[in-house]
């Protein structure tokens, strides 16, 4: 729900394909739908879009790997 939330004009779904947990980590993998209303994304609208995904995800105590 978060990662949907970080821009709701952009992201139309978001869902975990992978979750990997070990020695009390959590792993997980999420897809993120992007659908433009009426245009293509450029890149820096694609680069906006991703770090509110990850700001989302990190408020929540996610991390992002390397």
């Amino acid at each position: 729900r978060a990662v949907k939330g970080a821009d709701k004009a952009s992201v139309a779904a978001a869902r975990v394909f992978d979750l990997f947990e070990r020695d009390g980590a959590r792993s997980m993998a999420v897809e993120v739908t992007l659908q433009p209303a009426d245009k293509s994304f450029a890149d820096a609208d694609l680069k906006r879009i991703a770090d509110a995904v990850v700001a989302a995800a990190t408020k929540l105590g996610a991390s992002l790997r390397g």
